[in-house]
């Protein structure tokens, strides 16, 4: 998306995306920042060294789990 239509995230100077664990290759982040775009998502617990505004996700993650816990009770889904 972003090379197809990269005027989107040119006219968000400061972009940035939240992802999970899953979006980890350095020419991923290297792609990202050429086009100033920041990707936020958690690190590897065997890695080591944590990712810069890492500590943002941890309470989403929990408020995120404990929507889909409440809902996924309430419309009995599984």
């Amino acid at each position: 998306m972003i090379d197809d239509a990269p005027h989107l995230a040119a006219a968000r100077p400061g972009l940035l995306i939240l992802a999970d664990k899953g979006y980890i290759a350095a020419d991923l982040d290297r792609f990202l920042a050429a086009r100033g775009i920041s990707l936020l998502r958690s690190s590897y617990r065997n890695r080591g060294t944590s990712r810069p505004g890492e500590a943002l996700l941890k309470d989403g993650a929990a408020a995120d789990r404990a929507a889909y816990d409440t809902l996924k009770g309430q419309l009995g889904l599984d």
